[in-house]
Order: C-alpha cells, then structure tokens, then sequence
C-alpha cells in the first residue's frame, strides 16, 4: 500500500489502514484470472482446423496464473446460439493451447468461440472468460467477392460523421464524478449511439431557460463533453440538430443536486494526475482512494474548507497501466464520486519484428528476429504467440487483442467500438478519446453502500475435474454398499486408481486424470446377479448453460441408448445375444472412438457371442447344440441355417422346411451398450493434441502443391534473457499479403502486442 498522506492535511495512519483494509476485503472475493484466447486467423473455410492459445493471467497484477488446471473450450453458431463444439483441454502454468476440427458439415456463417476456466468464473459473473468472433466460409474467394459487393452496396458514414435522424439515436449524458452539483463548474460527456449499437456523430446545443448556452459536437466514435456552471433554479435540456427538419430532438441533462462534492481531472501532467475537488459544503473531512483493478495503489485524507476547492496530484509513475479508480468519500466514509482515468499508456510490452526483407518469393524461407522490451528499452523475457496468415483471412469485425481484452473488455460494460483504437500509437488524440471513452461507458452514480458491495453474484462454480456419485438401486436386502469406482487407463486398458468414495457415495476425479486421454472411462462393481448400480456425473458444460449440478438430473449408464430400445446386451455377464441382431446383412462395422472401446467390442464378440457352427455347416444348429466338435463362426463367411426347424415330441426326430445360406457378421454392439455391459461411464478427458504442421524445404521433396494459408502458428515463443527469439519458417505456393500478429505476456505482467505484413510473389 502507498499512503500519499502529504497531498492532504494529516489524518491518523490508522484510519487509512483500516479503509484500505476494507477495501481489500470487498474485493479479495472477485474473480481471480481472467482468460484470453488467439486464433491462427479469424476467417476459416469448412473442412480446416482453427488453432488457439488461451493465455491465463491473474485478473489484478496480470501474471500468469497457475491455480487453473482446466480449461473448457466452446464453439457457438452465433446465428441460432447452437453449440456445435465442446471439449476440455490442459492449462499449464497459465497458458493453454489446442485445436479445433471445423467439420465441412457445420453452417456458415458468424460463430463464438468461448473459453472458460474454474476461477474466470468463480465469482458468479462470466465477465472475466473469454470471447473471439469467428467467420466460417464454404470458399474464400466467394466470401470475399460477396463481401466486396455488400460493402459497396451498404456502405455508412464514418462514425463521426453528422448524419442522425430522431428514431435512430440513443443519446446519453454523464456527469463526471457521478452528479451535477448545484454552482460547481461541472464536465457533462455525451454518447450517441444509433439503433444498431453503432457510434454516430452528432452536433447540438445546451439550453438555458430556453436560450442557447453552449454548442457542442462529437469528439470521437459518437462521444464528446462540454462545461458549464449548473443552477438548481434553472432548466436545462440538450436539443440535436437533425439533417432535413425544422424541428430536433430535446434531451434532459441529469438532475442537479442542491449539495454535494465534484472530482473533476483538471489537467494531466507527464507524471501525475491533477484533480480539483469542489463543493458546496465546507468544514467536512474527506477521504481518497486510488485503485486499480481492485487494488489499492493509495489512500489519503483531507479537510475541504473553502468552496473554491483545492487541487490535488497523484504521482502515477510507480502505478501499472490500466484503468485507475480514484474515488472520493465524505466524512462518514460513503462514495460520493468517482472519475475513471487511464495512466500510463506507455507503460506495455514493446514487442519489435524484423525481417530481412518485405518481398518473399512462394516457398522461400523467412527469418523473423523477435524482441520484446519495456518502454525504456531494456530486454524482458515474455510469453508470445505468433500467427502469419494471408490477410484474406482476417476478420474485420473482430477488433479484440490482448491488450483491448485485459484493459478495456474485462474492466468496462457494454460493447466498445473499435478497441485496438485506444492503443495504437498513430492516434494523437488517443489519451482524449481514451478519457471520453471512460467518462461514458465507465460512468457510475454512487448511491450504494457496503451491503451492495457484498451482494452475492450467484453459485457458479465450475471444476478443474470433475464430482461424481455412486448410486444403487437396491433388489433385496442386506446389499452390501458400494466403496469406491476404478479409473481406466483407455490407452492401455489397465486400471490407474481406485477412488474411494465419501459417506455420501460422491468421488472427485483430479485434473491430473483427465490428461489419460479425451475420453475418461469410471468402472464401478456390480455382481452379475447383485442390484442395479448407476454411476453420476457432473458435466462443467452444463454449469456454463446456468444448470446447477444435480445429480439426480443426470442420466445413468444404461440411459445412453437415443432411440430408447432395450439394449442389445443386458447387464449378465452370462446372458446371450437375441440371434436376430446378429444376422443382419450389409451392415458397416460400428466404429468406436478409441482403441479400449475397440477392445472391449472384441471383447463382447468373442467372449459373450454364444453363435456356434456344426461339422455339417449348419449356424446355430439345434441338432448338434452340444457337440464337442463345434466351433465359433468366422465373420463373413457363409453357412447354411435351417429355416422352420421343430423338434418331435421326443426330441428323437426333427423336421425342417427348408435351408437358407447366410453369410455372418459379429454382433453390431452400440457404445451405450458396451459401457452398460462393463459396468463403465465415459467421461470427458483433455482433447488429443495435434501439431501444427510446417514444411522444411530445405530438407523435403517440394513437388506436392503447398496451398497454406496460415504460414506459422508458434503458440509459445519464450524469449531469451535479452528478450530475442528467432523464428524461421517457409512460404507457400500463394502470391498475396500476408499478416503477422505477435502478442503476450511479460515475466512482470506487461502486456504488448505487434502487427507487420510483407508480400509473397511468384518464383
């Protein structure tokens, strides 16, 4: 903690310490890592596969974190919110990447794709996961021409261009610090929005008693501010000129308060912030707190005594970049305003690409030296993620980066046009539009008090494994009690561990299991002739839909069969197979996700198949049903089976109509049926990995086509100790622009990211 007593007169220690302790505690309960996710590219055609990094970073000082263990991974058809893609995959040390296969069956269009892990979402919010827009196209080319056709047929305005008309505006104003105080001079910021969300610009007028008192006009993206001195006894409204009418539309400024307190950012110096406060009362002790992101960077007393005010500097020079909260409270400690102010914009991870050229020829290799540094220049080792891509593939629509997400996304409400504009260095009025940016969509009015604060945010509470429970319908008397379930080793089949289960028959399978495979498989114990036993699950996926954990909700076992038809195979080890299911003709061979369910079919066909075949070539022959000389039918051989067999009375003489040939295939077992029949429940384990493939021409044959579109994805690039990495890597066969994104995370928290483009012709 900083106490920057000197800017106010003397106030006792123990009272700041025991604000500043309050505090803390108010927010010790927030979300504790926030996620955020890099694709390859950010338009896909159908039939490839979309490549991410999850970057993993405590939401308050930005470091990697590694508390999360699991991350769950969803792909969402934006169109109809259907989700079309679900798995979990392995956070290590703060960091996570993996793949997702974009079938050629899912539809085109815009799509979601969301990452969650247990303590982004810990606080009963899902502010702090993570969101990248996507476009899914059948061909690039079409996409890309029917893009073109649109935009030329639909283009707007600049979002600062005056073009409004009544039923399309939002208009909003916001005093700064939260009200207007009756005769304190005040700064009232604006935001025009049209009914599509969009930014518009606009022009207007501040009435007095009716009589103009001001003109003002948007500064940035639909925003812009104005001062003037409030009087209670006066009115006051905003009224927008609008193209083409002789009338306009007429706003109401907020309330003006008889009495109160003002914090107003009169000026902002290279290493301090200047505050005025002001008010209407005098003689009152009042309090300061700086924070940013929920830590408290200072705090300070003062005595205000003289309407004029007094001005105050907040040295920002040892502060993080970001989001700076600087909030003023009364004598009884109670938030009277606030004004949000972002410092030290400069303060981020510079990341540097060199390249020994702009213009490559198709196949040729490139060297990319990368080096990250702060500000001043001096070498920091970092986490980075690297994309090259041909910039066809890039999403316009999508504006998010690392530092929009952590800065700007996961600290502010609502939607925010054109982020990345806060953080390129080209823009000179970025710090104004950065201040306008938070004077609107980061307003607040404080009327709340320390019970608000507190208020419970829900029970969303979302596992790196996962719980389960042991349940047994019970036949008869005296069953003896289930004590524990088996975890399977799919790759091997063989048992990993046995999990004892609670008093209250729950088991909790680690994360460190559900690394065994993408698929988990739980055996519980059932006798062949005991009562029933159900094995339940919770599934992090359904916590994500809003659905509380329940187990009684959770289908059992042998609820898996979709069309609902007694199983094939019943829970007897020693029971056969209905003859009618195996002979069936034409039918593919099931197929199974993993080599131990493989196993397990085999299994099920040669062990629990009761098929038979007599020296006469007769399947299932009722003559010859125990004869030492049969033997087991061969898939896809042909045997000959009586049709209309019926014994005598006696059993001494038979008679047939007939003989049919046929040619046999094993039993077809579903997996619901498999996992039934070995008392098994499959779970979700960490999706396969796969590696992102690069040719080397120097080394292989280049007669194939090379039709790459992503030249390199290096998810995880760790810089030496004076911050370089060297990457190399081969272009393709296409002539086009290609981009390059690199982006990440320092070893102190800083935060920084790079685009560079060069050209690819023809050899």
């Amino acid at each position: 903690m900083l106490f920057s007593c000197s800017l106010f007169s003397q106030a006792p220690k123990a009272i700041l310490d025991s604000m500043a302790q309050q505090f803390r505690s108010l927010t010790k309960d927030g979300a504790d890592t926030s996620v955020y996710i890099s694709t390859n590219k950010g338009v896909f055609e159908t039939g490839e596969d979309l490549w991410f990094k999850t970057t993993v970073l405590d939401a308050q000082v930005f470091l990697p974190s590694p508390i999360d263990k699991t991350l769950y991974v969803q792909l969402r058809n934006n169109q109809n919110d259907s989700l079309v893609w679900s798995e979990k995959y392995k956070i290590v040390n703060g960091f996570s990447d993996g793949h997702i296969y974009l079938a050629d069956t899912l539809e085109v269009g815009d799509y979601l794709l969301e990452v969650y892990s247990r303590h982004s979402i810990k606080s009963g919010t899902k502010e702090y996961h993570g969101v990248r827009k996507i476009k899914l196209v059948d061909r690039i080319d079409e996409f890309i021409k029917k893009t073109e056709t649109v935009d030329s047929a639909e283009k707007k305005d600049a979002p600062d261009v005056v073009r409004q008309t009544a039923p399309d505006i939002q208009f909003d104003l916001f005093p700064e610090g939260g009200s207007l105080i009756d005769g304190i001079e005040s700064t009232l910021a604006f935001k025009a929005i049209d009914n599509t969300g969009m930014p518009i610009g606009v022009k207007g007028t501040l009435y007095e008693n009716e009589k103009p008192l001001l003109k003002f006009k948007t500064f940035h993206a639909g925003m812009g501010s104005f001062s003037f001195v409030p009087n209670i006894n006066n009115d006051y409204s905003v009224k927008l000129g609008l193209k083409d009418k002789s009338d306009s539309i007429s706003y109401e400024i907020p309330k003006i308060q008889r009495n109160g307190l003002s914090l107003h950012l009169a000026r902002r110096d290279p290493e301090k912030l200047v505050f005025k406060i002001r008010g209407n009362t005098v003689d009152e002790q009042l309090y300061l707190r700086v924070q940013i992101r929920g830590q408290v960077q200072a705090m300070a007393s003062a005595h205000i005594q003289e309407q004029d005010g007094l001005e105050l500097g907040i040295p920002t020079k040892d502060l993080p970049q970001g989001i700076c909260e600087v909030t003023l409270f009364d004598e009884m400690k109670r938030p009277v305003a606030e004004r949000l102010v972002y410092v030290n914009l400069e303060k981020r991870l510079q990341v540097a690409a060199t390249f020994s050229k702009e213009v490559y020829e198709t196949r040729q290799k490139v060297q990319l030296m990368v080096k990250a540094t702060d500000k001043d220049g001096n070498p920091i080792r970092s986490n980075l993620g690297l994309s090259v891509y041909d910039k066809l593939y890039k999403n316009k629509e999508d504006g998010k980066n690392i530092l929009t997400h952590y800065e700007l996304s996961t600290q502010l409400k609502g939607k925010i046009y054109d982020p990345k504009y806060y953080f390129d260095e080209k823009n000179e009025d970025r710090q104004k539009a950065l201040d306008l940016l938070l004077l609107t969509q980061g307003w607040r009015r404080y009327v709340w008090s320390e019970k608000e604060l507190k208020e419970d945010k829900g029970d969303l509470i979302l596992e790196d494994g996962f719980t389960g429970m042991v349940s047994t319908v019970r036949s008869k008397k005296h069953t003896p009690d289930q004590q524990g379930v088996m975890i399977i080793d799919p790759a091997q089949g063989d048992i990993v561990n046995l999990l004892p289960l609670d008093s209250l028959k729950h088991f909790y399978l680690k994360p460190d299991y559900l690394g065994l495979g993408p698929r988990i498989y739980i055996r519980h114990f059932e006798p062949d002739h005991g009562p029933e036993v159900q094995v339940k699950t919770s599934d992090g996926f359904a916590v994500l839909k809003g659905e509380a954990v329940n187990y009684a909700d959770v289908y059992p076992i042998n609820d898996n069969n979709p069309k609902k038809e007694p199983p094939v195979v019943s829970s007897s080890m020693s029971q056969g197979i209905n003859l009618n299911e195996v002979l069936i003709q034409g039918d593919k061979a099931q197929g199974f996700r993993d080599k131990y369910l493989g196993t397990l079919d085999s299994l099920a066909k040669l062990n629990i198949n009761t098929d038979y075949v007599c020296n006469s070539n007769i399947l299932n022959c009722e003559v010859h049903k125990f004869s030492d000389d049969n033997r087991k039918p061969v898939e896809g051989e042909t045997y000959q089976q009586y049709v209309g067999f019926e014994w005598n009375g006696d059993h001494s003489a038979y008679t047939i109509k007939g003989r049919r040939s046929i040619t046999y295939h094993y039993p077809q077992f579903t997996e619901a049926e498999l996992l039934e029949k070995f008392n098994l429940t499959k779970v979700k384990g960490y999706y396969k990995e796969k590696e992102f493939y690069e040719p080397d021409y120097d080394k292989e044959d280049d007669s194939f086509p090379d039709y790459r579109n992503t030249l390199v994805w290096k998810p995880q690039i760790i810089t030496d100790k004076n911050g370089e990495a060297e990457i190399t890597f081969f272009c393709s066969d296409i002539s086009s622009h290609f981009v390059g994104v690199i982006e990440g995370v320092s070893a102190n928290g800083l935060l920084g990211r790079e685009e560079f483009k060069f050209f690819v012709k023809k050899h």
